[in-house]
């Protein structure tokens, strides 16, 4: 499809775009409890979503252990299937570990060099089980991403 042809999602899209996938932290409703999002482009299958950002749910509340405490010190290393993981030789064992041995499955790396374990930067890796449903796209789901230099920063 051409960008003149492009067609509008029914889903809420960001009004500004992120140069790389962003953690927020804010309530999905006015008044709401905050939530947990990853901002990032979206895909849908025979779709073209062009610079379309969407703000995907990540399955975790901003108050889990894991946070210590600052979702939004986070970085996202890896956002996409198990199968894009860098290290193709533990593909399966991140697929057993995270998602119940499914290569297929969606997940987000997250990693923040504010919260450290001796010299390592604290990170973590889980399924991403909430896409986003669409009258007109379908399901909508975030574009591949990965940044192994977040582990330095």
């Amino acid at each position: 499809m051409g960008a003149d042809s492009r067609i509008k999602p029914q889903h809420k899209t960001c009004d500004h775009n992120v140069e790389v996938p962003t953690i927020l932290v804010e309530p999905l409703k006015a008044g709401g409890k905050p939530e947990v999002f990853v901002q990032w482009f979206g895909e849908a299958l025979g779709v073209d979503l062009g610079d379309i950002q969407f703000r995907f749910p990540v399955p975790m509340l901003p108050d889990a252990l894991q946070w210590m405490g600052h979702p939004e010190l986070f970085y996202v290393v890896l956002l996409g299937q198990v199968k894009d993981w860098p290290r193709q030789d533990v593909i399966q064992s991140v697929a057993d570990s995270v998602t119940k041995g499914h290569a297929d499955a969606r997940i987000i790396w997250l990693a923040s060099s504010h919260c450290r374990t001796g010299s390592q930067p604290v990170s973590f890796v889980m399924p991403m089980t909430i896409m986003l449903a669409d009258g007109i796209c379908g399901i909508i789901t975030p574009r591949k991403y990965c940044d192994l230099s977040v582990l330095e920063k």
